[in-house]
């Protein structure tokens, strides 16, 4: 059961706004629409975080309109990554894919934001932490 002992589990939540997203839909520019967030992560790592296994989701919402509190969530995207981590250096995997979400919020079933689509990434990352007073 020493192998058990090794294991870490990193929990991560996190909310926030974008209040001036823009980007082009179709042909349609849309301009400083104010997009809220909440991301919630889970990774596991063994042998003191060599090894690591992560997954997270963000969706997005937009406020509705005419409604004082009402939010209907826009699109998901999904994370999955693993890798290794050994002194400083990180060589992993990750793939991440983005959905759409139908909601029925405003009356009727709609899909209000179009992006869809993913990507498989292979890559070396490297960080270094320096003090800069003591």
């Amino acid at each position: 059961m020493e192998f058990l002992q090794t294991l870490a589990l990193t929990v991560t939540l996190a909310s926030g706004v974008s209040p001036n997203f823009s980007r082009l839909d179709g042909g349609d520019f849309i301009k400083n629409q104010t997009r809220y967030f909440l991301e919630t992560g889970l990774e596991i790592s063994a042998e003191k975080g060599l090894f690591f296994l992560g997954y997270s989701d963000k969706t997005e919402s937009v406020k509705t309109e005419g409604a004082t509190y009402t939010f209907e969530p826009i699109h998901d995207t999904f994370s999955v990554d693993a890798g290794i981590r050994f002194e400083g250096f990180e060589f992993g995997w990750s793939h991440y894919c983005i959905h759409p979400v139908e909601n029925w919020i405003s009356g009727s079933l709609t899909v209000p934001d179009k992006l869809f689509g993913g990507a498989d990434t292979f890559y070396v990352k490297y960080k270094a932490t320096f003090n800069l007073w003591k």
